[in-house]
């Protein structure tokens, strides 16, 4: 909570009618990731159903090209500001005292939607012409080495211009191979598990749940 604070991604606040309550998730690598459960906001929340792209689209795009570079977003979602009108609906509570949320913050209904259509206004100009973008996955290409590096020269000033951060772990510059779009399969196998959907609900859910794997 207090990286959080120091981050400036969260404040105290006292006054809102909207509070959720906080939990804990553990990660792969034994530390523990913060949640809110916003199962009722969200049920309260129109739904944003701008799709995200097909991945045969995706992959189609890249077909013939040579040269890869592969970027990913830093805490995406992290990036993506709140109304200051519709902070006060993002509230948690915990044992230190309530605290709204500044930035989009995961597990909302529209989060996925939200984040891809800003994505895609950004870049519209470049999409399908120099780079294909899922969510926070970003892949460059070209048909030959300038041509690569012409559209990063493109693709990287527009993410300064927008102030987008980008993980310096995760990205390759000019490849001749690489992975797209890497599947778990244990994720596909929690998928596989569901149960089959008989109501809307349970249809949102499931989608829900397939765009978080």
């Amino acid at each position: 909570m207090q990286k959080l604070l120091d981050a400036r991604f969260i404040y105290p606040i006292s006054d809102s009618k909207w509070v959720s309550p906080l939990v804990l998730v553990p990660k792969k690598n034994g530390k523990w990731r913060i949640c809110v459960d916003y199962k009722e906001l969200n049920k309260a929340t129109k739904k944003d159903d701008f799709p995200p792209p097909f991945i045969d689209q995706v992959l189609d795009g890249l077909v013939g090209k040579k040269f890869f570079s592969f970027l990913d977003r830093f805490s995406g979602n992290n990036q993506i500001q709140i109304c200051l009108e519709d902070q006060d609906k993002t509230t948690s509570t915990c044992p230190w005292g309530t605290f709204a949320y500044r930035i989009l913050p995961f597990v909302l209904c529209n989060d996925p939607a939200t984040f891809q259509r800003a994505v895609l206004s950004i870049f519209a100009e470049l999409v399908n012409d120099a780079v294909e973008i899922y969510m926070d996955d970003f892949t460059l290409y070209g048909c030959d080495f300038q041509e690569a590096l012409t559209n990063l020269g493109k693709v990287l000033p527009k993410c300064i211009e927008m102030n987008l951060s980008l993980s310096p772990e995760k990205y390759e510059f000019l490849m001749t191979e690489g992975t797209v779009l890497q599947v778990d399969p244990k994720k596909i196998a929690i998928i596989q598990k569901v149960p089959p959907l008989q109501k809307q609900r349970d249809v949102r859910s499931f989608l829900g749940l397939a765009r978080y794997y």
